[in-house]
């Protein structure tokens, strides 16, 4: 990906969605984690274009055409170069490459990070802590890390939470709020099958927690009562620095 290119969707802030990314994306975020050669990274790179440009190209063209309108000076010049590949259907065409590079950098990170936190979750297990315990306060910040999650998509289900009083109850009836079965079973599925060679027992310990299909009550599936809750935590930081002007904590 040229930087030019890397420019603009950086300053656009258009790419593709964490959350839909496929195997091919994964197969190149480690790639690219790797630090493999470009010769290795070319044909990742495509085949995540293969994957998701048919599907997505309206929608990037259409997140490009949003930033266009709010754009001036360089930054619109940038997008009146990149906007003509939209209407190209060729997943090798400079844009649909540039998005998949991105995408691969992006989740490339969060591997990184979902390594970092299987690491701790080995080291309590090692110390002697219950697994699925354990597990149970490390997925939530994974889940939403691989499936890129927002709290702004919950914005009144927490607001109503915290207004509650954040205890177990209104936990309870947040997740119930949220938590409909496709979701709930999209953020299990992300715990399937982490890649953890020296964090097996971590892994292991995720992968049972998130096994089978969501129980009927939401509040009831671990998985994503944590993960609610860590978007309730985030999106509680985020207005507590909207209060008093600070950066957000680390993590």
């Amino acid at each position: 990906m040229t930087g030019s290119l890397d420019r603009v969707l950086a300053l656009a802030g258009v790419g593709l969605p964490r959350g839909v990314l496929g195997p091919e994306a994964m197969e190149l975020a480690r790639a690219i984690a790797a630090g493999a050669p470009e010769e290795r990274l070319a044909p990742l790179r495509l085949a995540t274009s293969e994957a998701h440009w048919e599907d997505l190209r309206m929608a990037m063209g259409a997140a490009l055409e949003r930033a266009r309108s709010r754009a001036d000076g360089p930054a619109a010049a940038g997008l009146d170069a990149v906007l003509p590949f939209v209407a190209d259907p060729s997943p090798a065409n400079p844009l649909a490459l540039g998005l998949a590079e991105r995408a691969g950098r992006s989740l490339a990170g969060v591997l990184v990070r979902v390594r970092e936190r299987l690491e701790d979750l080995e080291e309590r297990i090692d110390a002697g802590a219950a697994s699925l315990e354990a597990a149970a306060l490390a997925a939530g910040p994974i889940v939403d890390d691989l499936l890129d999650l927002d709290p702004d998509d919950f914005a009144p289900e927490i607001a109503a939470y915290v207004a509650a009083g954040e205890d177990a109850e209104s936990a309870s009836e947040l997740a119930r709020a949220t938590g409909d079965e496709e979701i709930r079973s999209w953020a299990r599925e992300s715990l399937w099958g982490l890649e953890a060679d020296d964090t097996p027992r971590a892994a292991a310990a995720l992968a049972e927690l998130a096994s089978g299909a969501p129980p009927e009550d939401p509040a009831e599936d671990t998985v994503w009562l944590a993960t609610i809750l860590t978007l309730a935590e985030e999106a509680i930081a985020l207005a507590l620095v909207a209060e008093q002007g600070t950066d957000p904590p680390d993590g």
